[in-house]
């Protein structure tokens, strides 16, 4: 069951890579570099900056304010990024659906990541007293994707 669970979320996550990457040949088709000046598009200044695309704002300066302050670009650096031509139908076919399935994906992992604590809950209760199970393997850091909940 166990095994069940971490292949469908391992479907669900490479799908959510899949989208993140045609969002990014969108925005390169539109001439928009974002990845230029923020290394991850799927992060909190990605996708703020592209959701307020789609919401229809187009002055690049203010959507270079939406950038976290952690961003090392300069605003003018992220500003000549965001000159683009904002082409309709790649808008809304292929950038905003690829968003609507990326968070698609993102609940479903979420959902999955659920499914998987109360199977490893479970586990934990039918354990002889006292016992543990396994830690996780020391020295790899989780990846963005890793599970947050257990």
């Amino acid at each position: 069951m166990l095994r069940a669970y971490w292949r469908q979320r391992a479907e669900h996550v490479a799908s959510a890579s899949a989208c993140i990457q045609r969002m990014q040949k969108v925005l390169t088709e539109m001439n928009v570099q974002l990845a230029n000046v923020i290394s991850d598009i799927s992060g909190l200044t990605g996708l703020t900056i592209i959701q307020a695309i789609l919401d229809g704002e187009r002055d690049r300066y203010k959507l270079a304010d939406l950038a976290h302050a952690r961003i090392q670009a300069t605003r003018e650096e992220i500003a000549r990024s965001l000159e683009g031509n904002w082409r309709k139908e790649l808008l809304f076919i292929i950038l905003q659906q690829e968003l609507n399935l990326y968070q698609i994906y993102q609940q479903q992992i979420a959902e999955c990541d659920t499914a998987l604590a109360a199977h490893l809950q479970s586990l934990d209760d039918k354990a002889e007293p006292g016992s543990k199970l396994p830690a996780a393997k020391a020295g790899k850091k989780a990846g963005g994707n890793a599970p947050t909940r257990f």
